[in-house]
């Protein structure tokens, strides 16, 4: 079955006809796209897929993006993983460093907010990412030096922000990272989260009053 693609040509479309854009339920936005609403500062009615619970911030997706959409690996990733997550809320960072920061900010405070939800970051520089991220409230970021890193940030650090420097690995590394990040059951090691002194709330975020913490339609995916 096909899902209908939202390109920039469509929002300028629905756009001179005066009226909301919407974007229908299951289709897939192009990073063009993402960059064309975010840098217009639109704001869009998504529905999510059906089955899926309505939260206090709407029906999004559990899964976050942050990344510079002019990326020839963003471009390849985003529409692998709208088609595997069912929908992706991508954080563009315009490819320069406010940008960045603005986009991690905004990323963490949506993992702050429920516990399921994570986040990847593809980008040139991992360190800035990962120093801001861990300062945030709910969140607990970490770089992925190669792909057999994962288990161990996943299972032992129970990371909800993985960080991929898109020069250091192929694109069919990252795609198994991150499909491996978004669909595993995240935990730590009773000695790191003693060594952290966290309360359970500042560890891995709160829980939507609507979803539980179980993310909805998203979590079992």
């Amino acid at each position: 079955m096909s899902r209908p693609l939202i390109t920039v040509k469509t929002l300028i479309a629905q756009a001179g006809k005066g009226g909301a854009i919407e974007l229908p339920a299951g289709a897939l936005v192009t990073p063009a796209a993402h960059d064309w609403l975010a840098s217009h500062k639109v704001p869009v009615p998504r529905p999510g897929p059906p089955g899926a619970r309505e939260t206090p911030h709407g029906r999004e997706p559990t899964v976050y993006m942050i990344g510079d959409a002019a990326h020839p690996n963003i471009r390849a990733l985003l529409p692998v993983m709208e088609r595997r997550y069912g929908g992706v809320a991508f954080q563009p960072c315009h490819g320069n460093r406010a940008g960045l920061l603005d986009a991690v900010k905004r990323t963490c405070e949506a993992l702050h907010e429920c516990s399921q939800r994570r986040a990847v970051a593809v980008i040139r520089s991992a360190a800035i990412v990962n120093c801001i991220a861990n300062k945030q409230p709910g969140v607990r970021a970490a770089i992925a030096p190669r792909p057999s890193s994962l288990f161990g940030l996943v299972n032992e650090l129970g990371i909800n922000m993985l960080i991929i420097e898109n020069e250091r690995m192929s694109l069919g590394q990252m795609r198994a990272l991150v499909d491996g990040f978004v669909s595993a059951k995240t935990a730590i090691d009773p000695l790191i989260k003693t060594a952290l002194g966290d309360g359970p709330s500042s560890e891995s975020g709160g829980a939507c009053a609507a979803c539980g913490g179980n993310g909805g339609a998203y979590a079992s995916r």
